[in-house]
């Protein structure tokens, strides 16, 4: 029975991710992080004021950088 990430793959989870995120701006950081929490695009546009192709140009940044960090590892 799977019952999730332990709390060390957890800690190892948010230090990725804060790493990830310090190489956005403010503005992008804000954009990924309303992603990562669950939120449609429509709801980022109108929150953080700004195109649906931003909000997608954000996310493959993101990814690349994530698969980069990966791959290198």
């Amino acid at each position: 029975l799977e019952t999730g990430p332990s709390p060390a793959e957890m800690m190892i989870l948010n230090e990725l991710v804060a790493e990830l995120l310090s190489q956005f701006s403010e503005r992008r950081r804000r954009i990924l992080e309303m992603l990562l929490d669950g939120h449609e695009v429509k709801d980022i546009v109108a929150a953080v004021g700004t195109t649906q192709r931003t909000i997608y140009n954000t996310r493959q940044a993101a990814r690349k950088l994530l698969e980069s960090r990966i791959t290198s590892d």
